[in-house]
């Protein structure tokens, strides 16, 4: 129990730590004149903000012994449908 969650809090992190590294990439970019990568900068903190739902909710319902429940992926699916 202790492995998964330990596996799954650092890949969590690793995500959130690449996701943010990225961000600030494009948004130097764009500073600098580039805008090809605008749509990217907008969409980046909703990709950030589904990778922590997702972990989160994979670290509460470790000790259930579930990894992903169905309702927390109905609910960033229909998140995610409504913003489209």
């Amino acid at each position: 129990m202790d492995l998964k969650r330990g596996i799954l809090t650092s890949f969590g992190t690793y995500l959130m730590y690449l996701t943010g590294h990225v961000y600030a990439i494009i948004a130097f970019s764009s500073l600098s004149g580039d805008h090809s990568f605008i749509s990217l900068k907008i969409f980046l903190p909703l990709i950030f903000a589904i990778i922590v739902v997702i972990v989160e909710t994979c670290l509460v319902n470790l000790d259930s012994e579930e990894i992903l429940s169905e309702k927390a992926v109905k609910n960033v699916y229909n998140f995610y449908l409504d913003l489209l």
